[in-house]
């Protein structure tokens, strides 16, 4: 596991980030769907909200590979990890689970915690595609 650069931090903390998530099933077919709920919890770890997931927890369940790419404006990084559980249960998953039905009227139905491994730039320029940590 990598430690998650201060510079995605404050990318992910931002509410004007656009964030896509990538799995891919057990035969490789892959599926990429908007996110906004993700929380760091850890230097190295940072859970998924499965509010909506259905082809995305199958995928997660099937390999646990993911890949998060966030971006805004022209500044952006890829994450890349794997599930390391999936928590229906448990302090850090009733905290968002009651955050989301207050604040979005959402259900919460399980956070995929993802060990962090690789961090890439995805920026414009000579140094897009950078493995960054």
């Amino acid at each position: 596991m990598v430690k998650i650069p201060d510079e995605v931090l404050d990318l992910l903390g931002d509410p004007d980030t656009q964030i896509v998530l990538a799995t891919a099933d057990d035969s490789s077919m892959p599926n990429a769907v908007p996110m906004r709920n993700v929380w760091i919890v850890d230097d190295d770890k940072m859970a998924l909200g499965d509010v909506f997931f259905d082809k995305t927890r199958s995928n997660i369940e099937a390999n646990g590979l993911v890949s998060l790419s966030l971006w805004k404006g022209t500044e952006g990084y890829q994450l890349k990890g794997t599930c390391s559980e999936i928590k229906s249960s448990g302090a850090l998953f009733e905290e968002k689970k009651e955050m989301l039905a207050e604040k979005m009227d959402l259900d919460l139905q399980a956070l995929c915690m993802i060990d962090v491994e690789e961090v890439f730039s995805t920026a414009p320029g000579p140094d897009a595609g950078s493995k960054i940590s």
